[in-house]
């Protein structure tokens, strides 16, 4: 059997499964805990956002996970995403880090906020 295409989990995922949503759960066993990546971006997000008592659970949780780190290609393509999406569609920096890698990687980018630039289901 082929392996499955990784699927780029924004940091809403994460923080929605944290918050015990049972939708986004439900899609994540369907993806498969081998096949979920989130990019580095992702993984400051949500460890800054966490307390300091749920760290070490957090940080087990995303040793399962594929962990991507900016490089020169992500680089570029976000500088792109920030000179042609910045001014008109007001684009966070994070977010456009998290679609960079995406975009520059060619994998499905799982968001709950309906402005992505693409979207896993």
């Amino acid at each position: 059997m082929a392996a499955k295409q990784l699927i780029l989990c924004d940091s809403n995922i994460f923080i929605n499964l944290f918050k015990g949503h049972v939708n986004v759960k439900s899609a994540l066993e369907k993806i498969g805990t081998q096949n979920i990546a989130l990019s580095i971006v992702t993984y400051a997000e949500i460890i800054y956002g966490t307390k300091k008592s749920d760290l070490k659970k957090i940080k087990a949780f995303f040793e399962h996970h594929a962990l991507i780190d900016i490089d020169t290609g992500i680089s570029k393509v976000f500088k792109g995403i920030v000179l042609n999406y910045s001014y008109n569609h007001h684009i966070k920096i994070p977010d456009a880090l998290i679609a960079a890698t995406a975009i520059h990687l060619g994998l499905p980018l799982y968001s709950e906020n309906k402005k992505r630039l693409r979207l896993y289901p």
